[in-house]
């Protein structure tokens, strides 16, 4: 959409950007691996992903997504909510196929819990 090739955090901060200037008010840009950058008029931020063993990344972005939507859906904050959906997105591809692979929200808050990314 935007003519970008993002491959990376600063391609990603570029197209946040394009979106914004498009009349959105907030972009996040999923990176995989690579985490996820959020652009909004008072702020851009990357944010890390945690590492994990990844057999199957297929649902990933889908889990992202639900996981970051459920946690704003319960007055979280941005950046709360993007570190929730990155840990429930990692511990997704730790197990093959992408229902099978949906966490827990126990699992995903016991993992967040132990994550040295809790507080980035």
């Amino acid at each position: 959409m935007t003519g970008i090739d993002v491959k990376g955090v600063e391609d990603a901060k570029k197209a946040g950007k394009w979106f914004l200037d498009h009349g959105t008010g907030t972009a996040i840009i999923t990176l995989g691996e690579k985490g996820t950058v959020v652009v909004t008029p008072e702020f851009t931020r990357h944010y890390l992903t945690p590492e994990v063993k990844a057999l199957d990344t297929t649902g990933a972005g889908d889990i992202f997504s639900g996981a970051f939507m459920a946690a704003m859906s319960q007055g979280t904050t941005i950046d709360d909510s993007v570190v929730f959906a990155n840990h429930a997105a990692a511990l997704s591809t730790k197990c093959l196929g992408v229902v099978e692979a949906i966490p827990d929200l126990e699992d995903v808050e016991d993992f967040l819990r132990n994550s040295p990314l809790k507080n980035q």
